[in-house]
């Protein structure tokens, strides 16, 4: 789970991986957060997701490792990585 109070902008970009419940995982970003939900952009679609944060946790506590990731997360979307 990850706590919305404790979001930064920083977190903003960083790699998640959603628990839907009913098995399975996806890779995700982090775009924006409200006081009841994180967005997240998903590799399967277009435009973030409001996603419930009790379905989520960090992909990486490695910064470095996450950068290289999140790259690769772009590209596989054909897009670049904004920073």
């Amino acid at each position: 789970m990850i706590e919305i109070e404790s979001l930064v902008d920083a977190d903003k970009g960083r790699l998640v991986t959603y628990h839907p419940g009913h098995g399975g995982t996806e890779a995700g970003v982090i775009s924006s957060w409200n006081d009841k939900f994180i967005f997240v952009r998903y590799t399967s679609g277009s435009t973030a997701a409001a996603t419930d944060p009790t379905d989520l946790t960090w992909q990486f506590t490695d910064r470095n490792e996450e950068h290289r990731e999140v790259d690769d997360f772009y590209a596989r979307r054909g897009q670049r990585v904004r920073r």
